[in-house]
């Protein structure tokens, strides 16, 4: 499993840049020192810079790293030899002692230390050209799903979940996809009083027996409009992946049928009996476990309440 590593939030007086040979163009066209904490491997794109003298690059303190530097025209002078990680002071104190007005880096997120290079290049008054990564790499999976991906795997514990109760009675609950599962998550909305809004192309027969609002159509941002809760069930990855991010941007808890790691609360597998109710999980990590577990309890809930209910009531005449 590839875990990609998330993408810097820069400012937007970085510029971001696709390629080396891109960061080394826009270079060509300013003025001023430029500090590369690129890498080696990245040091003959900027062979486009004229004026070599500006360049100062940040490599490994290794000899054939070395002999690539002088290979691709650095002299001693302007190359730094040392071994990361480098803490905010030191990438403020390299920035001041070659008198760089730019800043080129990879975004290599936390892992390549970014956050102290963008923290350094403000507080030194100096520009950041960043390369991003290579599309190829955004294939990758988050922290987050290799964790739950780990646990489900080598059957690690984690602690319960905390069971949230909410009031839905007559807030607004949004619903991308018309499939099965969606269906299912509609279901349970509505009857604790949801005023459920599903939006997708075509639905499946189960929402026929359903009241709430089907909106044909493809899913948009401005669906999640007055949401309290955001649901994503489509069949497609992407359109599930966008439904999460715009929802958590607009502060709106969001589940997501088929990627744990992305909701912001978990979908339960609900018992109920009239207002009565109880959830059941397996803390993400067995939803086989959960239906199992809330089918036995589901055919018992029931007449516990009612007993239940008769014990009071028989305590209270007493």
């Amino acid at each position: 499993m590839r875990v990609q590593r998330r993408e810097s939030a820069a400012d937007e007086e970085v510029i971001r840049v696709k390629s080396a040979e891109e960061a080394a163009r826009r270079l060509e066209e300013t003025t001023g020192n430029a500090l590369l904490t690129t890498g080696s491997k990245e040091l003959e794109a900027f062979a486009c810079v004229s004026a070599r003298s500006r360049l100062f690059a940040r490599v490994l303190p290794d000899p054939d790293v070395i002999k690539k530097c002088a290979a691709c025209g650095f002299d001693s002078g302007h190359i730094i030899a040392m071994q990361g990680p480098f803490s905010l002071l030191m990438n403020e104190e390299m920035i001041r002692l070659t008198g760089a007005r730019w800043l080129v880096t990879k975004d290599g997120g936390a892992a390549g230390g970014i956050e102290e290079k963008l923290e350094a290049a403000r507080n030194c008054k100096a520009r950041v050209i960043m390369i991003e990564r290579p599309r190829e790499e955004e294939e990758g999976h988050s922290c987050a799903e290799a964790l739950l991906w780990a646990r489900r795997i080598l059957g690690l514990s984690r602690p319960p979940l905390f069971p949230l109760l909410t009031d839905m009675e007559g807030r607004r609950a949004v619903i991308a996809g018309g499939g099965g599962v969606a269906a299912r998550r509609a279901a349970t909305l509505v009857k604790c009083g949801a005023a459920v809004t599903v939006v997708s192309p075509a639905f499946a027969p189960e929402f026929r027996e359903l009241k709430c609002s089907l909106l044909k159509k493809e899913w948009e941002p401005e669906d999640l409009e007055g949401a309290a809760l955001a649901v994503a069930a489509t069949d497609d990855g992407t359109v599930n992946a966008a439904v999460a991010a715009e929802a958590k941007a607009r502060g709106i808890p969001v589940s997501v049928a088929d990627n744990a790691a992305e909701c912001s609360f978990f979908f339960p597998s609900l018992v109920t009996s009239g207002e009565v109710s109880a959830s059941v999980s397996a803390g993400a990590l067995s939803p086989a476990l959960t239906r199992r577990l809330a089918e036995r309890l589901r055919s018992v809930w029931g007449e516990w309440v009612k007993e239940e209910r008769a014990a009071l009531e028989d305590k209270n005449d007493g």
